[in-house]
């Protein structure tokens, strides 16, 4: 815990966390008010999401917490005191609350989730999206997330289902050599995909299972905070760079993906997706002239 001195009341802020969420933590346990400001979704404003047994342990640490505040910050021990009011929001990218107050609280604290594990535990969890309902298990990502560059894909098929990574079919197979050509491996590299589960019949997702996930991409790109993105497929590109060209008229050149939060750039080049390399293979050269882009930015970025 640290003391941030910029306001005329104690503001601090707390590094530890909860080791997990609960297994059985699921939005769809709370009511929920959507579209809240800039949430994409949020829950009801007078239900007092902590006493959910889900969040029993979220609610034990919050008052350790406040706990550890009382002691250190202000000197005093006292107990007989309860959390009042408590909600969830899921923000759109780059939202934000308008300034406000809360009137009838003592303290008031946010909660982010601030890491890869939390993050992971959260979607894995959590039923932030109906595509859940029908896969075997979510697919969250594969490789070093300590990587310079982050692939993403669209979304996970019935190998990736079944195992729960990201491209490990026929096409991750060809993504293996596509990554190998440049020097790349799993180790060396980070993937993922814009959804986290398999949508039935490997349709690609609809446009509104995507904008439930992209809160949760934008946050997992954050995380990671790779030097280099590179998007596979048509879907992916348009998701990150909020575009509507096709991906024969993105790739080949540099876009740029800002995260919301900090406003940070990121160098952005589309691929073809490797399953469509697959069904077109007359395309493969021009991927290769692509793939020899991203090993001059890597070494470009690492000077």
């Amino acid at each position: 815990m640290s003391g941030v001195p910029i306001f005329p009341a104690g503001v601090v802020k707390i590094y530890e966390s909860p080791t997990k969420f609960s297994e059985t933590f699921d939005l769809k346990n709370f009511p929920t008010q959507k579209h809240h400001g800039s949430s994409k979704w949020r829950s009801e404003k007078f239900y007092n999401v902590l006493l959910h047994e889900s969040l029993t342990e979220l609610h034990n640490w919050v008052k350790t917490c406040i706990d550890d505040y009382l002691v250190n910050e202000i000197f005093m021990k006292y107990s007989d005191y309860f959390v009042s009011e408590s909600w969830l929001n899921v923000n759109q990218k780059g939202g934000s609350q308008p300034v406000h107050s809360h009137p009838n609280s003592i303290l008031s604290g946010t909660y982010y989730i601030q890491t890869l594990p939390e993050l992971k535990e959260f979607i894995y969890n959590s039923n932030v999206c109906a595509l859940k309902n029908n896969a075997i298990q979510s697919v969250f990502s594969d490789g070093n997330p300590s990587s310079k560059i982050m692939f993403i894909g669209e979304a996970p098929g019935a190998d990736e289902d079944r195992q729960g990574k990201p491209f490990v079919g026929v096409s991750g197979q060809l993504f293996d050599k596509m990554v190998g050509s440049i020097g790349l491996d799993r180790d060396s590299c980070y993937i993922t995909n814009i959804v986290f589960w398999r949508p039935p019949g490997n349709r690609n997702p609809t446009s509104n299972e995507i904008a439930l996930c992209l809160p949760f991409l934008g946050r997992h790109i954050e995380l990671v905070n790779p030097d280099v993105l590179v998007t596979l497929g048509g879907p992916a590109a348009k998701t990150l760079l909020g575009v509507q060209q096709g991906i024969t008229r993105l790739r080949g050149q540099w876009h740029t993906y800002r995260i919301g939060s900090s406003g940070a750039t990121i160098p952005t080049l589309p691929l073809f997706h490797p399953a469509y390399l697959l069904r077109s293979p007359a395309h493969k050269r021009e991927t290769w002239w692509d793939l020899l882009s991203i090993k001059f930015k890597l070494v470009e970025i690492s000077e």
